[in-house]
């Protein structure tokens, strides 16, 4: 099996080995996000699409940050859900 295109032998454990069809997705990948971002059109509904994701993952941490102040959601188990939330003081108001 081929190496792949421009890219070396990993010589450290900690380095991460990229196969060649991982390389190949990504740049497939960003080749497709710059013909999107050419489309006015598919951007307008990229950007609705985007904020309503916005909205649910706000009301997500806004849900978890009430259930954190009540005690039922640890400080860790916040943390993994994006930290933004991790921080807030118990006793200041969510809402």
């Amino acid at each position: 099996m081929a190496e792949g295109i421009g890219m070396a032998k990993s010589t450290s454990a900690k380095q991460k080995k990229y196969d060649e069809w991982e390389v190949r997705d990504a740049t497939h990948t960003i080749l497709r996000a710059g013909e999107h971002l050419k489309n006015p059109e598919l951007m307008k509904h990229v950007r609705k699409h985007a904020a309503v994701m916005a909205k649910e993952k706000q009301d997500e941490a806004q849900r978890a940050a009430h259930l954190a102040k009540r005690g039922m959601i640890s400080d860790k188990a916040m943390a993994k859900l994006g930290g933004k939330t991790a921080d807030l003081d118990k006793m200041t108001p969510v809402a």
